[in-house]
């Protein structure tokens, strides 16, 4: 095996590793993270007043003693009280949750679990908690088939005081949790397909531009799914956040360079998406006849050709002066010179200017380069 198959074929492994933990392990068989999901479940650290790894949304919590002088709890005071916790597991690594409680609750306090799946505000969990002179009780919970992050949220209601001694999340094997899977439904960004529907989003397929998997789309939750859903002056795109795939959004047309990820003919400047990636042509009948549609092959820069845009090629090169360009040896004479250079993330197709624009640079997402923007030959 050649040193570039073998550094593809780990790029690949690599690629598909980034794939299964950004889409929350979607399809995979699930695993075990660990026992306890929660962070100081017994309430001992504290930052002053308020609890170290605990949020307080609303309302006030004071440090109380609990059965024991010694051994210190968390009181919840008013009228209402919320306190949360947002725990960065997936589906792929969680398949039943043991939540258990020991708190001591006055007569007339109402205390709840809630439990939010991809900490996007909608709670797809909400269970009332009964617990009295501090017995422990348990329930064992389903989580969706497809998640991302949870958020675990305590909320106390009435006037009297709710005295938290421990709250344990654990993760448990698959066959302790008998009952069906919640309802979830995915967040703008999130994945998608049809046994997971959007919240407040429609399921569009969206380009992931990767040398190791050329090609590939993906379902994310997006803002629109064709240009006809976007006003006049507007085409249905490709935007980025934090994660690996990006979404769909309304934007300004012909906003995206040659090899720069695409989703509609009009985001290009050339006018053409070609397999998610801004190109000259998509086939030999978008090119002169002696030119051959097909990925560039003759560049100067660090993307690997399976991210090379699709250009009316032509052997040896034959471009004269004034035709666009992405290398020299494109042109007939002289050179290709244009302002600045075109960089994307493989594997996903963003602009970048350097690795650090780049998702899972860790497991081989790095920022390469096409060739000059709005190369010229000269």
């Amino acid at each position: 095996m050649t040193p570039t198959r073998r550094t593809r074929r780990h790029r690949r492994r690599l690629l598909l590793v980034a794939l299964g933990a950004s889409l929350g392990g979607l399809g995979a068989e699930g695993g075990c993270l660990g026992d306890d999901l929660i962070q100081d479940p017994t309430f001992d650290l504290w930052c002053g007043e308020t609890l170290c790894d605990w949020e307080v949304e609303e309302g006030v919590v004071e440090r109380v003693p609990t059965w024991h002088p010694a051994d210190d709890g968390v009181g919840l005071l008013g009228d209402p009280t919320v306190i949360s916790q947002r725990v960065d597991a997936t589906s792929g690594e969680v398949d039943c949750i043991r939540f258990e409680l020991v708190a001591d609750v006055d007569d007339g306090v109402g205390l709840t679990l809630e439990m939010d799946f991809y900490d996007d505000g909608v709670a797809e969990y909400s269970h009332p908690l009964i617990s009295d002179d501090y017995q422990q009780v348990a329930y064992d919970i389903t989580p969706p088939t497809t998640w991302k992050g949870v958020r675990f949220r305590l909320r106390k209601t009435g006037s009297g005081q709710a005295v938290l001694a421990q709250i344990r999340a654990r993760s448990r094997p698959a066959e302790e949790c008998p009952d069906p899977p919640l309802d979830v439904e995915a967040p703008l960004g999130e994945q998608c397909d049809d046994s997971v529907p959007c919240h407040d989003a429609t399921c569009a397929e969206v380009p992931v531009v990767s040398s190791a998997d050329p090609g590939l789309t993906v379902g994310i939750c997006s803002e629109c799914d064709a240009d006809a859903d976007c006003g006049a002056d507007e085409v249905c795109g490709v935007t980025w956040g934090d994660d690996l795939f990006g979404w769909r959004e309304c934007r300004p047309p012909s906003t995206r360079l040659l090899g720069e990820a695409c989703a509609s003919d009009g985001e290009c400047e050339s006018g053409t998406c070609c397999q998610g990636q801004c190109s000259e042509c998509c086939s030999n009948a978008d090119c002169p006849e002696t030119r051959e549609c097909r990925r560039h092959q003759f560049g100067e820069g660090t993307a690997p050709a399976e991210v090379m845009p699709f250009v009316c090629d032509a052997p040896g090169g034959d471009r004269a002066v004034g035709e666009s360009c992405l290398a020299d040896r494109d042109c007939a004479e002289g050179s290709c010179e244009g302002d600045g250079q075109i960089r994307i993330c493989d594997p996903d197709g963003r602009p970048c200017a350097s690795d650090a624009d780049c998702p899972w640079v860790e497991l081989g997402g790095r920022c390469v380069t096409i060739g000059p923007a709005h190369g010229t030959c000269d």
